[in-house]
């Protein structure tokens, strides 16, 4: 017996109106996103200007370009899709997007196609159809419309000379750069990780990105004890809380407890006093270990090592004139080696945060002054 064979509906034309947001794969060939070998056309967002031929529409695309293209290969997005947030059109109030549709009632084909009729006509008095976008004819100027008369505005500006409040500045050509150097290889520069031993790769790594040459910056360290001895002598020669210079295992040592302290809730003198023994200072026994920091250096150590770390970016040239002039080189070598050691690709995310500075004892924690963005979410900070 043969069963019957399911015939599916058949489907219905699509419909594309001038000022619907569209989209197509017709852009220029990429790399497949599921990783395949073969290439994929890059998809392409525009809006629909007017019907060119049989199921032939012409689309302006948000690249600037004007195409002709099939309607079986473009589809119908929303409003708003890859749109700046101000260009997104507004949602109507009375009519929403994610109603049920109501049951299929069956209608004469006349009375529908009368209905139909004037419905299209009640969008186009009101200027815009259910999603909020302007369909149909005597349009108003899209998006890409608006950007090139903005952009014709501001080349007919080029050369003049533009003041807003205390601020001046001359308008220059727009430039975009196309010949962008593709880098081969990405990530930590000057550094073969693959022959250092698994157990120092993180140690190599940091003391890599934190310092041009941290043997230097301990050489600096060191002078700036000696220099402290020597101003702590008596009368008799003899220095008063003589300051033991750094060895490197030292200073390496009280860089790593700094970044441990991090991993235990216990704070301060308290990672190496022995009061986080069972049965005192805590009052109860803990699952974790104590932190036990006096293995590896004792707190007096810890406490000089913590007095003169900062040493090694003071820049006592500029005392007079910077007020930043005890960690300023900090940050300058920050910048600088994440410029020559740390290589990204040449398109990058913009991101931006802003850790507030909340200072305990008075009302700027002995900065210079504070900086206030009220756009950021925390508006008080250094930069």
């Amino acid at each position: 017996m043969n069963a019957p064979v399911a015939c599916a509906p058949p489907r219905l034309p699509k419909r594309l109106l001038p000022g619907q947001r569209v989209s197509g794969s017709v852009g220029k060939f990429i790399d497949n996103p599921r990783q395949l070998k073969r290439k994929v056309r890059e998809r392409l967002f525009g809006n629909v200007l007017e019907e060119v031929g049989n199921k032939m529409f012409k689309v302006q695309f948000d690249d600037g370009e004007i195409r002709s293209v099939k309607s079986h290969i473009l589809r119908i997005e929303k409003a708003s899709a890859l749109l700046p947030l101000d260009e997104i059109p507004p949602q109507p109030s009375s009519i929403s997007a994610r109603e049920e549709p109501l049951p299929q009632v069956e209608e004469d084909p006349d009375d529908a196609e009368e209905e139909d009729e004037a419905d299209e006509a009640s969008d186009d008095e009101e200027g815009g159809g259910p999603s909020g976008l302007y369909v149909g004819e005597n349009l108003p100027p899209n998006y890409h419309q608006r950007l090139a008369e903005a952009r014709d505005k501001i080349k007919g500006m080029l050369g003049q000379t533009v003041v807003k409040e205390t601020f001046e500045w001359t308008v220059v050509a727009e430039h975009h750069s196309t010949e962008l150097p593709q880098n081969r290889f990405l990530g930590i520069q000057g550094l073969e990780l693959h022959r250092l031993d698994k157990k120092s790769i993180f140690a190599a790594m940091f003391l890599h990105l934190m310092f041009q040459d941290w043997k230097e910056s301990l050489h600096k360290m060191n002078v700036k004890i000696s220099a402290n001895n020597n101003n702590n002598l008596d009368e008799s020669g003899k220095t008063n809380n003589k300051v033991s210079l750094f060895k490197d295992h030292e200073f390496i040592t009280g860089l790593a407890l700094m970044i441990g302290a991090t991993l235990y809730s216990d704070q301060g003198s308290g990672l190496w006093d022995a009061g986080s023994k069972k049965g005192e200072g805590v009052g109860f026994d803990s699952i974790l270990p104590p932190a036990q920091f006096d293995r590896w250096m004792k707190l007096y150590r810890f406490k000089q090592f913590r007095q003169f770390i900062t040493a090694i970016w003071e820049d006592e040239s500029t005392k007079d004139s910077d007020p930043w002039w005890r960690f300023e080189a900090g940050v300058k070598e920050f910048n600088c080696l994440r410029q020559e050691r740390v290589t990204t690709d040449i398109w990058s995310i913009i991101d931006e945060i802003m850790s507030a500075w909340l200072p305990r004892k008075t009302a700027l924690g002995g900065l210079p002054n504070i900086s206030e963005i009220k756009r950021k979410p925390e508006p008080l900070g250094k930069f």
